[in-house]
């Protein structure tokens, strides 16, 4: 991203949202701001969270390992002493997202069950995914997992849980439908409205929901930042150029594939009809029509209708 590039998004008075994962991750982990992070997780799963216990325990994201950064969780949390909360900001919908999210899902149960085992209590592994795009009309879905092979569900485990945030709802109530948001709904807004004006108005009075908005100022300002965002855009470039590679390669292979059955359905009309010629001019002769269907192939029956 060039300097112009900044400026003219300054000048129309925007921020980098908390969407790109490296504004999500510096806004989630930032120890001035733990009481918006436990906010935001009590509210989602409805379980307390004491601030003091959080540490994060996944790695930063530098210049040098930013590539790698789809292998692991956005955010690692381990609170209240042992249980697990992984935070997903899912910017765009496709397989490659499905199949990551799904992946960390997984190895933390693992861990999970593992460190229940080693410390003898039941500890909890919960995943809250950020989706800047909506699949259902819910601000909150929840899917209780229990069965690490095939994903059972079993409404009376507690201890396995992923959420899904609707960040898109939350958009349309504000701008499409005017209405007034909840507390924790302009929580979950300040991750993906990139107005500043916006972003001020509905932190306005609310000294937590202030401080993140200028976070997320003060790393707009970053150079650094900006550096990370420019890959991160680059790398969502080249997932999209696959898509689209991959699009022309199916979309040949189907061409391909219904021009040979044209030319295959084209052969057996020539060659039936070429088969009927032959019949009549056969009938015309005067052969039997036993005689015809076995040097024709045609059935009896075909041959009576000529």
């Amino acid at each position: 991203m060039k300097l112009e590039d900044i400026k003219k998004m300054k000048e129309r008075g925007e921020v980098f949202p908390g969407t790109y994962d490296h504004i999500f991750k510096s806004v989630i982990e930032d120890d001035n701001l733990k009481d918006y992070t436990a906010f935001i997780v009590q509210s989602t799963i409805g379980r307390p969270i004491d601030i003091d216990s959080i540490i994060f325990i996944n790695p930063e994201y530098t210049k040098d390992n930013i590539l790698d950064k789809g292998n692991t969780t956005d955010v690692l949390m381990l609170v209240n002493g042992g249980d697990r909360i992984a935070l997903e900001m899912n910017k765009t919908n496709n397989n490659e997202l499905i199949k990551r999210n799904r992946s960390h899902l997984f190895e933390g149960m693992v861990k999970t069950i593992n460190v229940s085992f080693k410390d003898g209590i039941n500890h909890y592994f919960i995943q809250i995914c950020f989706d800047n795009f909506s699949l259902k009309n819910k601000l909150i879905s929840t899917y209780k997992l229990t069965d690490l092979e095939d994903g059972l569900v079993d409404e009376e485990n507690e201890n396995f849980v992923k959420y899904r945030i609707n960040l898109v709802k939350i958009y349309k109530k504000y701008y499409t439908l005017d209405e007034e948001l909840t507390r924790f709904e302009k929580a979950l807004a300040i991750l993906s409205f990139n107005k500043v004006k916006d972003l001020r108005k509905i932190s306005e009075g609310d000294e937590m929901l202030m401080r993140v908005v200028k976070k997320i100022e003060e790393l707009t300002d970053d150079p650094e930042m900006v550096q990370y965002i420019d890959v991160e855009r680059g790398m969502e470039l080249g997932r999209k150029e696959d898509i689209q590679i991959a699009a022309e390669k199916a979309a040949k292979k189907a061409a391909k594939k219904a021009a040979k059955e044209a030319a295959k359905e084209a052969t057996i009309k020539t060659e039936k009809k070429t088969k009927i010629e032959t019949a009549r001019k056969m009938l015309k002769d005067n052969l039997d029509i036993d005689s015809i269907s076995k040097y024709t192939g045609l059935s009896k029956e075909e041959i009576k209708k000529l």
